[in-house]
């Protein structure tokens, strides 16, 4: 793909240059499901602990961090 949001849908956000890894690029599974679960999880980022996972989001609200342990944290909740 290019990249492109398709039409209706938002972008996802830029996560290049962050040292952690997109979830969505540890995804995989069947072809036919892999895709739409890496829409879903487009903006959740794997962090090592609760403190980077607070890091993270203070300095991209836009994201939600997840950690090894399962504790989630964005700027939502």
């Amino acid at each position: 793909g290019t990249g492109a949001a398709p039409a209706g849908h938002p972008a996802a956000p830029a996560l290049d240059g962050l040292e952690h890894p997109a979830v969505a690029e540890l995804v995989s599974g069947p072809v036919e499901l892999v895709a739409a679960v890496r829409r879903l999880v487009r903006d959740m980022v794997v962090v090592g602990t609760l403190e980077d996972a607070e890091d993270l989001v203070a300095a991209r609200p836009e994201l939600t961090a997840v950690t090894g342990e399962g504790d989630v944290l964005s700027a939502h909740f």
